[in-house]
């Protein structure tokens, strides 16, 4: 290649500028790790554990087929990298020069009494050095590592470290030449003890401490001599015998690596061959585990002492026989040695026999023992692994059974199929006998005419039949009042056995005692089955309506021609209803009417019991106006009366009021009977309260009377009232009767009347005369006014008025008190 000297300047530039960066770069290097000086022939240092080893000048070449070359690194300046069989360089890698290193293929050794694994290395460079600046041996089952992390010296969780020269540089001599063994590291065999994993894989780092001249590095291991691969195949049949037709049967295979050298063994065929037929692979279904739920990755490695085993199933079936399989593996070692063996394994086939199961029902399972229709259902079921004919059915007691359309003689029932009929058939028997049981058996035959039978019975039980009887007993009316009443029993005796008749043996009541019945039914009766008879009997119920009902119990007895014994009862209920109580009172008085000033009046006071029965217990006696009556010793609060008793007692009180009104009052009684029901009446008595008083015409007649007054016949009105002078004549005097002679007293009482003013008048003079001889003679016995003075004042008042309505008014009301009782009180 020709250079420009514009170029040559440009690379002595470069080179010394890379030595600067060399020189700094390694000086730091030397701060952080200690150098070691392995430039001398022979020389030899331990780093970390392991020992590392000059081998100039006894170093040998590296192509006599002796050594075994996995990693080639090359660069200029620095170089690094690891082996695996990646086509594309992770970092300095020659892929060329570079494979996977089997762990097994990595030589044990001793030196100075103890076992290390072996590494060498071989230096071809220009230089004088070269530094060994980071080495590291990890181990892995990957055969190919990706994704080495250079800022932390490490791989991921897939590799495990054994070995590191961390802290440590190592100045390594390269004038050795290329195709020679320089160096070799010896690594404690113990940090690979128990190792589980497959691959090594090798990190090697140079140049950063004593550059490297572009040329390379190669690792490798020292070759063994070897024995030719061997492996043995046992094969087993985990199921040696199957009954017929056959089935699944699981085969294990155990391969063991039995070669006398380190080499791994590569299985990458499995084949197997049933009774020397096809051979055919087996390789994808195999499997890690005996329940075939782990599949086998395919090809696998077996390490040198190692066995590995695989399961696998295969369809065994056919007539009884011996079936022989035998599988083959084959595969090469690390050399590519091929290597194979094969083993059988053998499985009966054995004959079995038909089997068939037999049931036999009964519905129902009890009977009475004068019969009964009963289901009886048949089942035959195949439990053979074949199908079988039905060659028999039969019964103990019903003989050959015909069976039905899909159940019969010549039927065929797959395996675990099965069939069934019925049949149905009267069964009686008796009680105290043996129960009805009859045994059903069928036969079949398998395709090689083998018999299976079986057989099963059923059971019938025959229970008792007891007579039965049913009463009645019904109550007409059933409530009565609790005074009592009439009621009619009627009794019924009806056989409800199913066949056999009864005699009747008891008649009774819980109330009546022993029943006699009628001549149809009565003790000694037969009733046919079905049949029955009645008979009635009337009864006084009486009761109380707060206490319990009416309630007697019918029992009757009967007994079959066994002499078992049958009974009923029956009740009938009576109710009773309330029959109130009543009572009747009466109020009356030993005068009617009374003055009206008031005078003492005897109150009879009269309570009567009228209810039809019960007696009844006084609650209460009052008055409207005298309020709580105490009564007296026979009759107050607290008596009692008997049904249609009666009580009284009187009261004698003062009674007054006014003039022409009446005193009315009421007397009100309330009663109880037993049941808290109560009854009332009431009764009132009335007194009029009269006052004295004569009319005109009383006084006309009875002059005598006038003695008992101040007054005289002959006196003038005039000289008693005022009259208005346009009532006088000329003469002064009062004339109102036209008869030529001055008015008197006497002529007033006798005035005729009008509808004029001085008629009015008249009229009003007429009922005042004799309203002064009332007030006069009576005094107070006469009310409407408390002295003559103020009936005349009252008189005058009216005529001075001239008013004919007030006159008339007036008048009326002087009449009206004028019309008192014609008598004189008692002095």
């Amino acid at each position: 290649m020709t250079r420009t000297r514009s170029s040559r300047l440009f690379i002595g530039i470069f080179l010394i500028l890379s030595m600067m960066f060399a020189f700094v770069f390694s000086s730091i290097k030397a701060n952080a790790s200690t150098e070691i000086d392995l430039m001398l022939n022979g020389s030899e240092a331990t780093v970390n554990g392991a020992v590392w080893e000059n081998l100039v000048p006894h170093t040998t070449a590296t192509g006599t087929g002796t050594f075994h070359s996995f990693l080639r690194v090359q660069n200029n300046e620095t170089e690094r990298g690891y082996n695996h069989g990646l086509s594309v360089a992770q970092f300095d890698e020659k892929t060329s020069f570079t494979d996977p290193m089997l762990l097994s293929n990595v030589p044990t050794v001793e030196y100075e009494g103890a076992m290390y694994r072996e590494f060498q290395l071989d230096i071809n460079e220009n230089d004088d050095n070269i530094s060994m600046d980071r080495f590291q041996i990890w181990l892995t089952n990957t055969e190919s590592l990706l994704n080495y992390n250079i800022a932390t010296y490490s791989f991921g969780a897939d590799a495990r470290k054994v070995y590191d020269t961390e802290g440590f540089v190592l100045k390594l001599a390269a004038t050795g030449g290329s195709g020679k063994r320089e160096y070799r590291v010896l690594v404690p065999a113990s940090l690979f003890a128990n190792a589980t994993e497959m691959y090594v894989v090798l990190f090697t780092e140079h140049g950063l401490t004593y550059s490297t001249s572009d040329g390379f590095e190669e690792w490798g291991v020292e070759k063994q001599t070897e024995a030719l691969p061997t492996i043995d195949v046992i094969k087993t049949a985990l199921t040696t015998s199957i009954g017929e037709p056959g089935g699944w049967v699981t085969y294990k295979v155990d391969i063991l690596n039995t070669s006398d050298s380190t080499d791994p063994i590569t299985i990458n065929s499995l084949m197997d061959v049933v009774e020397g037929g096809t051979p055919f692979s087996i390789s994808g279904i195999i499997f890690n585990d005996q329940e075939l739920s782990l599949p086998t990755a395919f090809p696998f490695t077996i390490l040198s002492g190692a066995t590995k085993t695989v399961y696998f199933r295969q369809m065994v079936t056919g007539e009884p026989r011996t079936v022989l399989d035998v599988v083959t593996a084959s595969g090469v070692d690390d050399e590519n040695l091929p290597v194979s063996d094969f083993d059988d394994a053998s499985v009966v086939i054995t004959n079995v026999l038909p089997i068939i199961q037999v049931t036999k029902t009964a519905s129902p399972t009890t009977v009475i023992e004068t019969g009964q229709d009963v289901l009886f259902t048949f089942t035959v079921s195949n439990l053979s692994i074949e199908a079988v004919t039905i060659t028999s059915l039969t019964d103990s007691v019903y003989g050959t059974l015909a069976g039905d359309a899909d159940c019969e003689v010549g039927t065929v029932l797959a395996a675990g199929a099965s069939c069934e009929f019925s049949i149905t058939k009267w069964v009686e028997g008796d009680y105290s006998g043996p129960d009805h049981v009859d045994v059903f058996t069928a036969h079949a035959v398998d395709n090689d005419g083998s018999d299976a039978h079986d057989d099963d019975d059923a059971t019938v039980d025959f229970s008792n039949v007891l007579p039965t009887i049913e009463v009645t007993k019904t109550a007409n009316p059933t409530i009565v009042p609790e005074t009592g009443g009439n009621v009619l029993f009627t009794f019924t005796v009806k056989n409800t056995s199913t066949e056999e008749a009864v005699t009747i043996t008891s008649l009774t009541d819980s109330v009546y005692g022993t029943l006699a019945g009628d001549a149809d039914c009565e003790v000694g009766t037969v009733l046919a089955a079905g049949a029955s008879c009645e008979f009635s009997i009337t009864k006084w119920v009486e009761g109380d309506y707060s206490g319990p009902d009416h309630v007697d119990v019918f029992t009757a007895h009967a007994v079959d021609n066994d002499g078992s014994d049958a009974h009923d009862d029956d009740d009938a209920i009576v109710d009773f209803t309330d029959v109130p109580p009543t009572i009747m009172v009466t109020k009356t008085a030993n005068a009617t009417s009374i003055p009206f000033s008031g005078a003492n009046v005897t109150f009879k006071f009269v309570v009567m019991n009228t209810s039809s029965e019960e007696a009844v217990t006084i609650l209460s006696l009052n008055d409207s106006v005298f309020g709580v009556l105490a009564g007296d010793a026979d009759c107050m609060v607290g008596t009692i009366l008997a049904a249609g008793a009666s009580c009284e007692f009187e009261v004698t009180v003062w009674v007054e009021g006014d003039a022409g009104s009446t005193h009315t009052n009421t007397f009100t009684a309330v009663a109880e009977d037993n049941d808290g029901t109560d009854a009332r009446d009431d009764d009132d008595e009335t007194i009029k309260l009269f006052w004295y008083g004569f009319t005109p015409g009383y006084w006309k007649t009875h002059t005598e009377e006038w003695g008992r007054t101040d007054y005289l016949p002959n006196q003038t009105v005039i000289s008693v009232f005022t009259i208005p002078t346009s009532y006088l004549n000329n003469q002064g005097e009062l004339d109102l009767n036209k008869d030529g002679v001055e008015d008197t007293l006497m002529d007033a009482l006798n005035y005729k009347g009008g509808n004029d003013l001085k008629g009015k008048l008249q009229i009003l003079l007429r009922a005042a005369v004799a309203g002064i001889l009332n007030e006069a003679s009576l005094d107070d016995y006469y009310p409407p006014y408390d002295s003559t003075t103020e009936l005349i004042d009252v008189v005058n008042a009216a005529i001075a008025s001239t008013n004919k309505g007030t006159i008339t008014s007036l008048a009326m009301a002087i009449d009206y008190w004028n019309n008192g009782i014609h008598m004189f009180p008692e002095p």
